[in-house]
């Protein structure tokens, strides 16, 4: 059996989950028409949109920016508002990529910061430029506030970020599209409004955006064909090769998406989505749990994850909102995409410094596996940290860890020792080098006797053998005895490192179900075998469709399939 889970795309969203509102209507603010603000006309935008492929993707064309210097008196821009109803408004905008750099406040009311640096992550994206300086627009939720009817002002100043530093140096880049102050929920969608739908038709087939996000009256609501709440029968297992509920053996089939716990969404929205996506079908959302996560050091150079109360309680929020409608939680980390993990551990990232420009790597990203494995401080923060969040409160006495609406655990996000892009032998630590080696000419010896007979069957001399072990591109490249047996070790150590990462998990307490890792190498019909043998510990063999070396449209999802 197989179960699908298709990774909906922010459109396809927006679509389904447009609703006509009956309240006040939203408040589109475009920046380059605010009536009072310290920035240079539009004219003089330094990212001003350049023929009719960028400004097609601005919401009237135009937009509002400058170089900004930190040392010189922040700019401003004034809004006139008249609002219909009191209520709760929240505010979203539209601007250059890059998080909060600004604080707002309506009238006399508190100044409200940015939204905090775990929720940085956009909620929309469109490229607009990828020559030259690249320039990409974004939409970010910034907060909720209660107001009163009838005029009001909205002051946006932009502010210096600390926690949230530019990636270049000197002015910072600023420019601003629109703003939008609305009472009920909205999911971005480029320069759609709220309620605005795609004028697309090709043929028969058009876009789906449904009027009525109410799926209690709709014809095609799919509701109960999830449970009550999510563990209402015990949680899920796999028996005889097939999912089936816990308690009852009744068989089921999984389809779910990914939630972006990077993102700041208004609860409201979260609340809409879950009875969308109820009332769709689905019946389990997928976390990573890297935003709850940061890498620091301290003074004396120790290095720690801490847990981040904040995104850790949205995630919480968001699986107790799910549960009421029948969906289960995966959790997963990219351990690599955590805050302060470049920092502490420099590995090449998906961003290239040159002066102030800043361009995107076009190559893939080096796989981290090697470090996962075999770094024994890395290992054991990545266990403490895994041991915190699933120690989390949930429930009025209960916790992840036991809670059968938490029915996967991914150990390994887009990690595997026998991915084709490792990280660079260079770039291990030295300690993930010295218990590399270690276990290598271990390996070595179990296997052939002894390190010098090991060597004498490579073709090597014994300290030649031993100074590194061949990684992944000269395996498939040479194919030799010493690259064979690389192989071997590759994979053996990584059913190793999952067969006793699982154990460490049940130890706590979890029951869950636990998938190995998710990653592909970009080579299954060398590789394939090996790769999937590394993985039948766990209780499912899972893959991504989207990371196939020969990319399709149609592969963009991801699935599994039950354990071995």
């Amino acid at each position: 059996m197989r179960a699908g889970a298709k990774h909906v795309s922010h459109a396809m969203l927006a679509s389904i989950l447009a609703a006509s509102s009956a309240q006040a209507a939203p408040l589109w603010l475009e920046a380059e028409n605010a009536p009072r603000h310290s920035f240079p006309p539009p004219a003089e935008n330094p990212f001003r949109a350049d023929g009719f492929w960028e400004t097609d993707l601005l919401s009237t064309g135009d937009w509002i920016g400058m170089r900004w210097d930190p040392a010189s008196q922040p700019p401003f821009l004034e809004f006139d508002l008249e609002l219909t109803e009191p209520g709760a408004y929240s505010l979203f905008v539209r601007k250059l990529s890059g998080p909060g750099n600004f604080r707002w406040k309506i009238g006399d009311g508190p100044w409200q910061e940015h939204v905090p640096p775990f929720m940085h992550r956009s909620l929309d994206s469109v490229s607009m430029r990828q020559t030259g300086e690249r320039i990409t627009l974004d939409w970010f939720y910034m907060g909720t506030v209660e107001l009163v009817a009838g005029q009001q002002t909205l002051r946006i100043e932009v502010v210096n970020d600390p926690l949230n530093p530019p990636r270049v140096t000197g002015p910072i880049p600023l420019a601003f599209d629109v703003f939008v102050l609305t009472k009920e929920p909205f999911f971005p969608s480029g320069r759609l409004r709220p309620g605005e739908k795609y004028p697309w038709r090709e043929g028969k087939a058009f876009a789906f955006q449904p009027d009525c996000a109410d799926w209690q009256a709709s014809a095609f609501r799919l509701r109960e064909l999830n449970e009550n709440f999510a563990g209402e029968h015990g949680g899920i297992a796999v028996r005889d090769g097939r999912l089936v509920y816990r308690n009852t053996g009744k068989p089921l089939r999984m389809l779910g998406v990914n939630y972006q716990l990077g993102r700041a969404v208004p609860h409201l929205a979260i609340e809409r989505l879950a009875d969308t996506l109820a009332g769709l079908g689905f019946n389990f959302l997928r976390f990573d749990i890297a935003p709850a996560l940061r890498f620091l050091k301290n003074e004396q150079g120790k290095i720690a994850v801490a847990v981040q109360e904040k995104p850790l309680a949205h995630m919480i929020r968001v699986i107790s909102t799910m549960r009421a409608r029948g969906i289960y939680t995966a959790l997963t980390w990219n351990v690599a995409d955590t805050r302060g993990f470049s920092s502490v551990y420099p590995i090449p990232g998906p961003f290239v410094q040159a002066g102030e420009k800043l361009t995107f790597r076009n190559e893939p990203l080096p796989d981290i596996a090697a470090l996962l494995q075999f770094d024994p401080s890395l290992r054991s923060m990545v266990r403490e940290a895994w041991t915190q969040v699933l120690a989390a409160p949930f429930g009025e006495e209960g916790s992840l860890l036991t809670e059968p609406a938490l029915f996967l655990v991914t150990l390994a996000q887009q990690a595997s020792l026998l991915n084709d892009h490792p990280l660079p032998w260079d770039a291990l630590t030295p300690a993930a080098r010295e218990e590399l080696l270690k276990a290598w000419r271990a390996w070595a010896a179990k296997t052939h006797g002894s390190e010098a007979k090991a060597a004498k069957i490579w073709g090597k001399k014994e300290k030649e053998a031993f100074s590194r072990v061949p990684q992944m591109p000269e395996i498939l490249a040479q194919r030799g005895p010493v690259h064979r047996d690389a192989l071997k070790f590759y994979a053996e150590s990584q059913a190793k490192f999952f067969e006793e990462e699982i154990k460490s998990l049940r130890a706590l307490g979890y029951q869950g179900l636990v998938s190995c890792t998710n990653k592909p190498n970009g080579r299954p019909e060398l590789l394939g075998f090996a790769d999937i043998s590394t993985r039948f510990a766990g209780d499912v063999i899972e893959r991504h469709g989207f990371f196939r070396g020969d990319f399709d449209p149609k592969y963009d999802l991801w699935n599994f399939t039950e354990g071995a």
